[in-house]
């Protein structure tokens, strides 16, 4: 999941980018605070998603000025920063947190993450079948003839940024459901 949200940049804008685990952890925490708060486990993973895509989102705006190794730099200040501010924070103090769909097994663990991701596959894989996925591609091909023809770039960027986001966040609920703990390494 983590990979497939890293190929909406790298694959749609060009852009390589390393926050996308940090915005993971913004999903894992949600939903492990939300689940702690007797919200049901699938309610809160989709909050726990939402809130990623929203961080993702901003994210983009704050990254969408830069390209080649300061956006990188940027984006690995963004991780290091979420780091921090989760480790200071101590958000969920060890509490245990439940399964997303029910049951502790194995098999439960794998088909839901099964199931998650191939619902993330199918959304990713309609994206770039869409005509904005089409102009993400041209926006990586070549950003300055995408500038000349009026490509609303910007648009395209937070696109990626929020679709990125969510499907990190996705990852960040299924390792939290799943390994029943979550923490900032």
């Amino acid at each position: 999941l983590l990979a497939l949200a890293i190929s909406v940049y790298v694959d749609g804008v060009g852009y390589t980018v390393l926050h996308l685990v940090a915005i993971a952890g913004v999903g894992a925490y949600v939903f492990a605070v939300l689940t702690r708060y007797a919200v049901p486990a699938p309610l809160a993973g989709v909050a726990g998603a939402a809130a990623a895509g929203v961080a993702g989102l901003l994210s983009a705006e704050l990254i969408r000025w830069l390209r080649d190794d300061g956006l990188t730099l940027a984006t690995f200040g963004l991780g290091v920063a979420a780091f921090e501010l989760f480790r200071y924070l101590k958000i969920t103090e060890g509490a245990r947190i439940p399964s997303l769909l029910g049951g502790d097994s194995v098999a439960a663990n794998a088909g839901t993450a099964i199931l998650v991701l191939v619902t993330a596959l199918m959304i990713i894989g309609a994206w770039r079948q869409s005509v904005a996925g089409a102009v993400a591609v041209a926006l990586r091909l070549d950003e300055s003839g995408a500038i000349s023809i009026g490509a609303p770039i910007q648009s395209h960027q937070r696109l990626a940024g929020g679709l990125a986001g969510t499907v990190a966040g996705v990852a960040g609920v299924v390792l939290a459901s799943s390994t029943h703990f979550i923490e900032p390494r």
